[in-house]
């Protein structure tokens, strides 16, 4: 499953994923980590807590490059509204300035 594009998450897969935004493996209740394991995300490997009921998941090899995917996308998303917003502002200043002139 190396076509991130196709691979779509929910609201609460992606709340989930986040957990593992700065490590590669966290602690996930029995729920979470079924839902990222049925898409390939973590693991078949997990340590259960019986204390707690918690399972110390980790990123599978398609789960890190999720992550880096997810993380490109949104380097590029930045830049793409960076454009726009300086533009915005370019054009802005120069209405200011055109008004400026017209009135003194």
């Amino acid at each position: 499953m190396n076509d991130f594009e196709k691979l779509i998450l929910t609201e609460q897969e992606q709340k989930v994923f986040n957990k593992f935004n700065k490590v590669n493996s966290t602690d996930l209740t029995e729920i979470e980590y079924n839902l990222l394991k049925c898409k390939g995300l973590v693991d078949d490997e997990q340590l259960h807590n019986y204390i707690d009921h918690t399972y110390t998941a980790r990123l599978s090899g398609n789960g890190r490059d999720f992550r880096a995917y997810q993380k490109l996308c949104q380097k590029k998303r930045f830049k793409d509204e960076l454009r726009y917003w300086i533009t915005t502002l370019i054009a802005l200043g120069s209405l200011s300035l055109l008004m400026l002139s017209v009135y003194k």
